[in-house]
């Protein structure tokens, strides 16, 4: 009997052995027809990105070398400006960020986008911020003089700078990867059977940190969190320069996409810092004020309760550790999953704007608290649900049922 169990353990064991080549046959095939689509998108909504010679203008979607030169350009003719660096990627290329402001007696607001590679409209609001305020103080605008009277500025464009290289800088195929969420660390492996490169940094910080829920101990995975918390070097070196700051202000990361004002804690639903209702208080404001510009329409909540939990945050790490006055992941433009990475470029000043307007009603409130700190009550509306989040109405118009529509299907998606 044992005889003739035998040659069918061995054949158990010779699938065992041909399933990775099967599954990898597979998730390239599907791989190859996502590509495709994604560059059939690109063709018809933009057919070539800026040459990579062609000084940076907000409106478009530039190389890593483009906006780098940017900055460098800006630091030098602009006063009060300065290019620094905020880390090292896994490939050992700096991370840099523009400062507004230079002095380390002041408090420091910080502004980073491009965690996820794929998430360019980010990256370039990220980019626009740095134009935009640096237009303002070379022209001596009081809105960014009083913003500097108190605060120095930092603004982090590209923190995934391996990752952003990857999803644009393909000669042969362009746009192969465009969609790769994670960094470019070396290839590890699942069971021995499935290996891939790569780590989620917004997983990989270390608050709630977690490798081995819903299957993400798979680095094929793009939440793999890594194998422990800051094993990268973009999460670990920023890290440590954050907390080299004598002290934060307050803290943005810029994400796409869904049009939300989120604020902690991402690791578990219903669950918040002390200082909750102040950020819900000035969500509220915000949600209003980038409404009453252009009509768009922003939710706030936290993202475990509005998304999905998310342990590993830098957004819960700066608020636990850090103890900022605020701290909101910003998710930008489009509302929708159907052009949600591939923002159309003549949306990306106006996405762009709207999150200009939403930093300064932040910025504003900052300063009114240092001078006026106000009391809460326990009356403020405290975060809900996101099944309840369409009970968020607009400050000016009802609401608009297709719209209403479009979210849920998403939200539900």
């Amino acid at each position: 009997m044992r005889f003739e169990l035998f040659p069918l353990f061995l054949g158990s064991i010779h699938l065992i052995k041909s399933l990775p080549v099967v599954d990898d046959a597979l998730r390239q095939k599907r791989e190859k027809e996502r590509n495709e689509a994604i560059y059939a998108q690109f063709e018809s909504i933009f057919p070539a990105l800026p040459p990579k010679n062609v000084p940076l203008q907000p409106g478009d979607y530039y190389s890593l070398r483009q906006i780098e030169n940017f900055m460098y350009q800006l630091a030098e003719t602009h006063a009060n400006t300065t290019v620094i660096t905020v880390g090292r990627s896994e490939q050992n290329r700096e991370i840099l960020g523009v400062q507004l402001g230079i002095d380390e007696t002041k408090p420091y607001v910080v502004i980073d986008a491009g965690i996820h590679a794929r998430e360019w409209s980010a990256i370039h609001v990220g980019y626009y911020l740095i134009e935009r305020y640096s237009k303002l103080l070379e022209s001596k605008d009081a809105m960014i003089s009083r913003f500097l009277s108190h605060f120095n500025l930092v603004i982090v464009p590209v923190l995934n700078p391996d990752g952003y290289i990857y999803t644009r800088d393909e000669v042969t195929e362009p746009f192969k990867h465009r969609l790769w969420r994670k960094n470019r660390s070396t290839m590890r492996c699942f069971s021995r059977i499935r290996c891939c490169e790569g780590v989620d940094l917004n997983r990989n910080w270390d608050l709630a940190f977690t490798a081995k829920t819903d299957g993400v101990e798979d680095p094929c995975s793009d939440v793999y969190p890594g194998p422990k918390p800051f094993s990268e070097a973009e999460t670990r070196t920023y890290s440590e320069w954050l907390r080299s700051l004598p002290k934060l202000e307050a803290y943005f990361t810029l994400h796409s996409h869904g049009q939300l004002w989120l604020y902690p804690y991402a690791y578990a639903k219903e669950t918040y810092p002390k200082s909750i209702e102040r950020a819900v208080y000035v969500s509220e404001k915000v949600v209003e004020a980038i409404y009453r510009y252009n009509g768009t329409r922003y939710y706030h909540g936290s993202p475990a309760d509005m998304l999905y939990t998310s342990p590993g945050s830098s957004m819960d790490w700066v608020q636990r550790e850090l103890n900022p006055k605020f701290a909101f992941t910003i998710e930008v433009r489009p509302l929708t999953k159907e052009y949600g990475f591939i923002l159309e470029k003549s949306l990306l000043i106006p996405a762009s704007e709207e999150i200009f307007i939403g930093i300064n009603v932040v910025l504003e409130e900052s300063i009114r608290f240092r001078q006026f700190p106000y009391q809460f009550t326990g009356t403020t509306q405290r975060p809900r649900p996101r099944v309840e989040m369409l009970e968020q109405k607009d400050p000016v118009d009802p609401s608009d049922e297709k719209f209403d529509e479009a979210w849920m299907k998403w939200i539900d998606s």
